[in-house]
């Protein structure tokens, strides 16, 4: 609350949203209460455990989707998808976390095969076991890019815990 008593918009102290579905990098997930404080997510807690302090939020089953899903990057910061190393795609991941990207599709641009099969490659050797292998889309067709990474995101500070 501001200090006139009118709201400003902007979440203030511990909150916690309940009853939904939360869509997690791997899962969804019924069950669990995604945890902020302030407008920041700080993780993901079972209802149980949440305690008195804070705002419950009751979402009434809808689906909760934190942060933002990029389904369309080539990168970040002078660094694009289409150099296959680890330092390009941390660089890039950092980058789109800081600005609440949880998870990210990497789009190379066209390029020749043996190009795009060392950004392929790049982005399986990189990334989490956990995660679904790399795949390419709209190689030699009309998109004209090649999606080499899936919507994970490293298993970085953008995947919250879950306790």
């Amino acid at each position: 609350m501001a200090a006139s008593g009118e709201q400003t918009g902007h979440p203030c102290g511990r909150w916690a949203l309940v009853n939904g579905r939360l869509v997690l990098p791997r899962e969804v997930v019924v069950g669990k209460a995604l945890v902020g404080e302030g407008d920041r997510i700080v993780g993901v807690a079972d209802p149980d455990a949440l305690g008195a302090e804070g705002e419950r939020i009751d979402v009434g089953g809808r689906i909760i989707a934190p942060g933002l899903v990029d389904i369309h990057t080539h990168g970040a910061l002078g660094h694009t998808f289409n150099e296959p190393t680890a330092e390009a795609f941390e660089a890039i991941t950092a980058a789109n976390a800081a600005h609440g990207v949880t998870a990210l599709l990497a789009t190379v641009a066209t390029a020749p095969i043996p190009a795009l099969v060392q950004c392929l490659e790049a982005a399986r050797a990189w990334m989490p076991p956990l995660s679904s292998p790399p795949h390419a889309g709209g190689v030699g067709g009309g998109a004209g890019c090649a999606h080499a990474a899936p919507t994970t995101c490293c298993g970085s500070p953008l995947s919250p815990p879950i306790t």
